[in-house]
């Protein structure tokens, strides 16, 4: 016993006299001091990453080199079975740096994995299954390896790309990088394919196999560069809780990010430019989407903030038929429609949320934000707020109480500021800026616009200017607010507005119309539970103690929405927690002086927003 133990020392020891005496240092990775770390990771780099030994001893240092050892296995009791083990040669070089696995990080150097320029899918795949889960394989070799076929990540398992490469080489219709499990992570990894025509179930990275009985849960894909290819960048369907964080997608046909029936998830950060639509169904392409799939369960939960969409010839942000909708700070640029809140085949969207968007398109007719019902569905509900937009408008059908309130409208050429198509019951329309309207077609613009049947809105505190702006045909600025002559059950509260800049005087061109004057929410003091939906709280010479109690968030007050206007010059303190939509992580007790913004309850995220 004693003699064996004495061969495996001295074999350990020619192999540490390997490793030290090659032309390339070996690298440790971990934090661990201890001197005998050397030793410990010199024997580990020759036995399958999950066999540790570990050692007290002094670091002995060998002068010989011993030779080269290849594709050694050291059997122990407890040693995985024998289709797991991955052959390692540990032959230093230059080209061939040991790298040591360490903190459940697992080194692609440790596998002796290294581009070929010839398809290495199988042996990345056979790597992947070896790793376990909770473990962590990282590319730390590269730049480029080739792909022919999927890869399947059917543990949870991360994978750190450090910007490697995978070049895919094979045919569409499958799915590059599938997810079979939850708490997967995917981050830093490029994936490349050549840019192509839509097919149909090609997806970069996917989730394949669950259901709507068995979700996955978990799934991040963060700081990820994802192009070409036949369909969409990032596909997940029936997942719950997800993270799609600053990615950069772009030259797909179809979607950049395509989300189906998910809860509870974020998309942010990411950068998605030129969705080609090449071959897609009647030319639909989309920067980021979520939907409903078929007749199962909406979409619910989803905040998309802060990303930004370039170049894409259908929509930019969509939705058919989600609830609970955040939709923020994000920048989309060329365009054909730049938000389109829209119905599935079956429901309306529900509590949606569009405020502090930047929308720039010109040179064609469709609308920046479009919020669309279903006929014969509940009518669609949320809010269009704060929104910056140049080129187009705002358009709404079947639409029930909704908010357009503080939004600025620039140079729309489609000849409307804001825009009511038809079905839109009691609308608020408040303090929005319509700034140098203008037609490329009949030559008629408006700062607002009622054109089928059964439109009522309250209209208050909006303004059309003139900003020096020279429509090309003259037909700028023409009319502040007009009802079609041939709508019918229209009526329209209106309020104190500033449509002076119009050129045609025409107010309105029906009888129905009725002037209001909008003023504070009654109240007993400074107790305002009573607030009404779309109401108005007027804080005016408030004390710097002052306290004003608001409604708590229950269920039944789920979706109300109420302006809150304080003119002092100091906070005003309030009896509920408020969180800024603009930034999730500011949360307050007071309201802010000398400002004016929304409060929305929104039971589901258990949050009162303010915008």
């Amino acid at each position: 016993m004693i003699l064996h133990r004495l061969k495996f020392l001295v074999f350990a020891l020619g192999i540490l006299a390997s490793v030290n005496c090659s032309d390339q240092p070996s690298t440790i990775h971990g934090e661990s001091n201890d001197t005998s770390a050397m030793v410990t990771n010199a024997i580990d780099s020759i036995v399958e990453p999950a066999a540790h030994f570990k050692t007290n001893k002094p670091l002995v240092t060998a002068a010989k080199k011993d030779p080269a050892v290849s594709e050694v296995e050291i059997k122990k009791k407890n040693q995985p079975k024998k289709e797991e083990l991955i052959a390692v040669t540990s032959k230093p070089s230059k080209a061939n740096k040991t790298v040591f696995q360490s903190d459940n990080e697992y080194y692609a150097s440790r596998y002796n994995l290294k581009p070929t320029g010839e398809d290495q899918s199988a042996e990345i795949s056979r790597i992947l299954e070896s790793i376990p889960a909770g473990g962590t394989f990282v590319f730390d070799t590269g730049p480029e390896f080739i792909i022919n076929s999927s890869l399947r990540i059917r543990k949870a398992i991360s994978i750190v790309g450090r910007n490697t490469q995978l070049t895919y080489q094979g045919p569409p219709g499958v799915t590059i990088i599938n997810l079979e499990a939850s708490d997967i992570t995917i981050k830093g990894l490029q994936v490349k394919s050549a840019e192509q025509a839509y097919q149909a179930k090609s997806f970069i990275i996917g989730t394949i196999w669950n259901s709507k009985s068995a979700p996955l849960t978990n799934i991040t894909v963060s700081e990820c560069t994802l192009s070409g290819y036949g369909g969409v960048g990032i596909n997940l369907r029936y997942v719950s809780g997800f993270k799609l964080l600053n990615n950069q997608l772009s030259d797909m046909p179809y979607a950049g990010i395509a989300c189906y029936s998910v809860t509870d998830g974020v998309i942010e950060g990411n950068t998605i430019r030129h969705i080609t639509a090449l071959a897609t169904t009647a030319g639909n392409a989309y920067g980021i989407t979520v939907q409903q799939l078929g007749k199962e369960f909406v979409s619910r939960g989803i905040r998309i903030a802060n990303n930004r969409v370039e170049d894409v010839p259908w929509e930019g942000i969509d939705t058919h038929g989600s609830e609970n909708l955040y939709v923020y700070n994000n920048e989309l640029k060329d365009c054909a429609v730049g938000i389109a809140m829209v119905s599935s085949r079956l429901k309306s969207p529900q509590m949606v949320v569009i405020a502090n968007n930047q929308i720039d398109q010109q040179g064609n007719m469709e609308s920046a934000i479009r919020f669309d019902g279903r006929g014969y569905a509940k009518n669609a509900t949320g809010i269009i707020v704060n929104n910056n937009i140049k080129g187009q408008h705002i358009r709404l059908e079947n639409t029930d109480n909704l908010l357009i309130f503080g939004n600025e409208v620039r140079e729309s050429e489609t000849g409307y500021g804001i825009y009511l198509s038809g079905q839109n019951q009691n609308t608020f329309i408040l303090n929005n800026s319509i700034q140098d309207v203008w037609s490329k077609g009949n030559g008629n613009s408006y700062a607002i616009y009622f054109k089928n049947d059964s439109n009522t809105a309250t209209i208050d505190g909006n303004r059309m200017l003139s900003k020096g702006f020279k429509a090309p045909n003259k037909s700028g600025n023409k009319f502040g607010f007009k009802i079609n002559e041939k709508s019918r059950y229209c009526s329209a509260n209106i309020g104190s507005n500033d449509f002076a800049a119009a050129r045609t005087k025409d107010y309105v061109n029906t009888p129905e119309v009725k002037k209001i004057s909008r003023g504070s929410s009654k109240s007993s003091g400074r107790e305002y539970t009573g607030i009404e939906d779309r109401g108005l709280i007027m804080l005016t010479d408030m004390s710097a103690k002052a306290q004003v109690v608001l409604p708590v968030l229950t269920e039944e007050n789920d979706g109300l929405a109420f302006i809150v206007t304080n003119s002092s010059k100091k906070p005003v303190g309030c009896n509920v927690t408020v969180t800024s939509m603009k930034d999730p992580s500011r949360q307050s007790n007071s309201i802010p002086g000398s400002s004016t913004a929304i409060f929305l309850y929104d039971f589901y995220a258990k949050k009162i927003w303010r915008m």
